[in-house]
């Protein structure tokens, strides 16, 4: 029997109006090696687990279910599909979510061929597009991506590589779930291995995230706060000045963002309660107002 060489790890649940486009993105792969998708619908209930049923009745070659018969929400059931990958043994393993798609049919060719010949390098990454709520692809800005050991950066705050543009060696994820202090978050996992290994960037699309009122990444807005300094605080012991500067860093940009969603009275007085005399703080004050008079005429 072949070795497979890349498990692609497919998380859905309720997606029934994009999972088509998905799984499509995935089995138009160009690859001159075998690469199984390793599919965990979380009990959709929108008819999203009959359409990946119906393409593993005609892929069933490519595709593997793992779906769980209880709904588990977003991160155990990718926990439970990160295991299943780790025990088929690939090379390599890849990342797409049900409302999102690859661009690229050479993705996973192109990210294999530089993990080959890189045998120091942990993961492979690219840019992303978006399509927003109104369906316009966006090409979003860019933020200074490298290559090399990129830890310090991602903890700084100055970019965070998408898992779903990654593709990484199963060897390297391996060591990371064993650990006692695992758990499924994209920072997290992104953090420790770039902690431990060196990263390649692309400067290709290789996917599309779309912005869906119903989406994993929007759902799970109300927590980025607790999350990320959870996530930060795993390194305090270690990197004591780098976690300072990057939580600072981190909470001011989330409470940036914060304010396009909601210009509430209690985001103006952070805004002024942690006041600095940047160009950056001050636009968002400014936007903070013009959104507030949107929103009441």
């Amino acid at each position: 029997m072949e070795k497979i060489k890349v498990c692609v790890l497919f998380i859905t649940y309720n997606h029934a109006n994009f999972v088509r486009e998905a799984l499509e993105s995935m089995l138009i792969q160009k690859t001159t090696f075998s690469f199984k998708i390793v599919v965990g619908d979380d009990c959709s209930k929108d008819g999203t687990r009959k359409i990946i049923a119906n393409f593993e009745a005609r892929y069933p070659d490519k595709i593997i279910l793992s779906n769980p018969v209880i709904n588990l929400g977003a991160e155990k059931n990718f926990n439970q599909l990160l295991a299943k990958c780790i025990d088929i043994q690939p090379d390599y393993i890849a990342y797409l979510e049900g409302d999102d798609y690859w661009l690229d049919e050479y993705r996973l060719q192109k990210q294999f061929n530089i993990l080959e010949n890189n045998p120091d390098v942990g993961l492979v990454y690219g840019k992303n597009k978006l399509r927003n709520e109104q369906n316009n692809l966006i090409e979003c800005r860019t933020p200074p991506f490298k290559s090399g050991y990129i830890f310090e950066d991602i903890i700084l705050n100055k970019y965070l590589p998408a898992l779903h543009s990654s593709f990484f060696r199963t060897c390297l994820i391996k060591e990371i779930f064993a650990q006692s202090n695992y758990f499924g978050l994209d920072l997290y996992i992104i953090a420790e291995m770039a902690r431990r290994s060196k990263f390649i960037y692309v400067d290709d699309f290789f996917h599309v995230y779309r912005a869906t009122p119903g989406s994993i990444t929007k759902l799970q807005a109300q927590n980025v706060k607790n999350q990320f300094n959870k996530v930060l605080n795993l390194y305090k012991k270690d990197y004591p000045g780098l976690v300072k500067k990057g939580l600072n860093t981190g909470n001011k940009l989330l409470l940036y963002n914060q304010i396009a969603d909601n210009p509430s009275f209690s985001n103006l007085w952070l805004l002024i309660k942690y006041y600095e005399f940047s160009f950056m703080h001050q636009r968002q004050i400014i936007k903070w107002f013009f959104l507030k008079l949107k929103k009441l005429f």
